[in-house]
């Protein structure tokens, strides 16, 4: 029976089915249940009870806790789950599914009242359900659009999305109510999927256009928007190193990327266009700097630049860099503030930082850092091989590949990577104002290699150190601490270390220095350590010696707070934005 779930039924109805129900339980006699109901009016009980398993569902929702706040703010919630949280630089790639309100709408009959009353909620155009751009267009009724281009993406295929030319062509027609536009595809279209934006786009203030034309495209964007977006903000290019005609100035955040080395800019002309977004606060250049060799040909290396003021930069990445030498070229002509987070990074095989000494790594930072805020404000070195990156710091391996990374934020300077000289101290040291250091950890399994009388001329440029920590080869930093006007300011060490003489070395330089009035206020022994196995009594003894020359002694500690040595700016934004966006590049 077919039924009408919207029809009315008056309360007699409801009456009488309660009445057949009560005939039921006391087993009435057929005679008397005909003389009761006819067989109309039983059709009537028949649909209202038939009706009845909706309508409780319909009650139950309304009489469910979400269902009770204000519409507004329950399309505010629809708004937040239907459009995914986005950082710099964007990416749908980690959201393969189409984005849009039709999953909330479906729910129930208020959310879909309360999702159909809310143009906002479907303002954001997914090309992923290319038959639905229309709907979504008339259903946003005039609010400003986020329109995100790209073919959709399954566990088995991906399926072309933007051949339709009418779609591509509906939402070109909105331009002037674009506000952020995304072209992401996965298949190479070529330049005219962009090129037919040819109308002024003047509230658009995000753009990112990625893997348009594929790895053999030109290298100079065509004029979109007529040349004028005059409120973009955020700007994302990948593969195009040249886009005159357009009107891209102002920024506030800049991702330039996976640019072919032959095109790349030469310094002048990077310059140039950074300080055309004087408010830029963050910068990400991935495989997109300076060629050296470009700027030889065209006899730029020795032309004296202006440098370029940036004072609100908040973060700046470096990643897959043409050489040390360029990045090194780059920051050199770069004016930042103190509180600008540094992150530069390479895949561990490219050996970016050097192979078997430090000099690469020498040539990656700028012979004068006076201007370079981050830098110049350092108070902690801190480096460390991927192993102890991981174990004492936290930093756990994205991706398929190891990456060596050089990262500075708020005066802390953290170099990870497994190549190890005696040469990486002494290159840092020379390059950075050692007086000016309070901290420095070393945490590599190559550290023996950095002998006695490095160590002694590494801490003498360090007049200022307070804390060191040595894990797990410390012997020699130990033999370096008993000379004579080491660091005198030194009060907290940290050692991990399985040779049997480390105890005794440890007793003799914590008791020298209490001798020269000079004490440790906090020695940190690390579980590990073993004076000498098989002996638990000489540990013992070393326990007691120590404790009565240091103000707090933590022997053999068996955990160690991984935030103590934590990167505060890696991994950054920029880099897991590499993982997913440039993923198999």
């Amino acid at each position: 029976m077919e039924v009408d779930n919207k029809v009315s039924f008056d309360l007699a109805t409801f009456r009488l089915a309660g009445t057949l129900h009560a005939m039921f339980v006391s087993e009435r006699h057929p005679r008397e249940i005909r003389s009761s109901i006819t067989v109309g009016q039983l059709e009537e009980v028949e649909q209202a009870v038939a009706a009845m398993p909706t309508t409780l569902k319909y009650v139950r929702n309304a009489l469910s806790p979400i269902n009770a706040i204000p519409v507004e703010l329950l399309a505010y919630i629809f708004k937040i789950v239907v459009e995914p949280h986005q950082r710099f630089p964007h990416s749908y790639t980690a959201h393969p599914d189409p984005i849009d309100g039709l999953h909330v709408s479906q729910v129930c009959r208020h959310w879909r009242s309360v999702a159909f009353g809310f143009p906002d909620l479907w303002s954001t155009v997914d090309t992923a359900r290319p038959m639905s751009v229309n709907a979504m267009l008339h259903r946003a009724r005039g609010t400003p659009l986020k329109v995100i281009m790209r073919d959709r993406v399954s566990k088995d295929s991906i399926v072309p999305c933007l051949r339709d030319t009418g779609v591509l062509m509906d939402i070109v027609d909105e331009s002037h109510r674009i506000v952020e536009l995304h072209i992401e595809p996965k298949y190479t279209y070529g330049s005219l999927l962009i090129e037919r934006f040819n109308q002024p786009a003047r509230n658009i203030r995000a753009l990112t256009i990625n893997n348009v034309q594929g790895a053999l495209s030109s290298s100079h964007l065509p004029r979109l928007f007529d040349g004028c977006t005059p409120r973009l903000e955020r700007l994302t290019l990948g593969g195009f190193t040249y886009w005159r005609g357009n009107s891209f100035t102002n920024l506030t955040h800049l991702c330039l990327h996976d640019q072919a080395p032959e095109s790349r800019r030469p310094l002048p002309s990077l310059l140039q266009f950074l300080q055309s977004s004087p408010l830029l606060q963050e910068l990400s250049l991935i495989a997109a700097d300076i060629n050296l060799e470009v700027e030889r040909d065209q006899s730029l290396y020795n032309t004296i630049l202006r440098p370029t003021v940036l004072p609100r930069l908040r973060t700046l990445d470096i990643g897959h860099s043409f050489s040390p030498q360029a990045t090194a070229r780059l920051l050199s002509h770069l004016i930042l503030p103190p509180y600008t987070a540094i992150n530069i990074w390479a895949p561990a095989s490219a050996h970016f930082f050097g192979k078997t000494n430090g000099a690469r790594l020498a040539n990656l930072i700028p012979d004068d850092i006076i201007k370079l805020g981050p830098l110049r404000t350092l108070h902690a070195v801190r480096i460390l091989d991927h192993k102890h990156a991981e174990q004492f710091a936290g930093v756990k391996k994205l991706g398929d590949k190891a990456m060596d990374v050089l990262s500075v934020h708020d005066g802390v300077l953290h170099l990870i990577s497994d190549f190890w000289s005696q040469d990486i101290l002494e290159g840092l040291l020379k390059k950075l104002h050692a007086q000016d250091i309070r901290e420095l950890t070393l945490a590599v399994d190559a550290g023996e290699f950095l002998s006695a009388d490095a160590w002694t001329r590494l801490l003498k440029r360090t007049d200022s150190l307070t804390k060191l920590t040595v894990l797990p080869k410390c012997s020699a930093a130990l033999l370096a601490l008993r000379a004579p006007g080491i660091c005198p300011k030194l009060s907290e060490l940290t050692v991990q270390e399985e040779r049997r003489c480390t105890g005794i070395l440890l007793q003799n330089a914590a008791s020298q220095r209490a001798d020269e009035e000079r004490p440790l206020d906090r020695l940190r022994v690390l579980e590990g350590i073993s004076t000498s196995p098989g002996s638990p009594q000489l540990d013992d003894y070393t326990e007691r010696q120590l404790r009565e020359c240091v103000g707090i002694l933590e022997y053999k500690a068996a955990t160690f707070d991984e935030r103590e040595l934590a990167p505060s700016a890696w991994p950054s934004d920029a880099y897991r934005w590499n993982l997913t966006a440039r993923c198999g590049k």
